[in-house]
């Protein structure tokens, strides 16, 4: 069931995507230019500071996602990148 939720295609503007390790720093760079904004609701923001944090939070995420712990979606609108969703808990359920 993991493997149908890796990408989710609403056409003709929205995907969400699994982050991937090259999204590191197109991620990142929208983190630098939306922090003020996002600090007043997250914890996180002050400590990505360098493209690597970004990139150990996309392998982190990735591992909990196939793990069938968490996912974490980056938003595309229309082709480009303009935020993340998160799903912090998954539950298999049945029924």
């Amino acid at each position: 069931m993991l493997h149908t939720l890796h990408r989710l295609h609403r056409p003709p503007h929205l995907t969400l995507s699994l982050q991937e390790e090259h999204d590191a720093p197109a991620l990142f760079s929208l983190i630098q230019q939306e922090k003020a904004r996002l600090r007043h609701t997250l914890a996180w923001p002050d400590s990505v500071r360098h493209i690597e944090d970004t990139l150990t939070t996309i392998r982190e995420n990735r591992a909990d996602f196939f793990a069938g712990r968490s996912a974490v979606y980056l938003i595309h609108w229309q082709g480009e990148m303009a935020g993340v969703a998160s799903f912090n808990n998954l539950k298999a359920t049945q029924g």
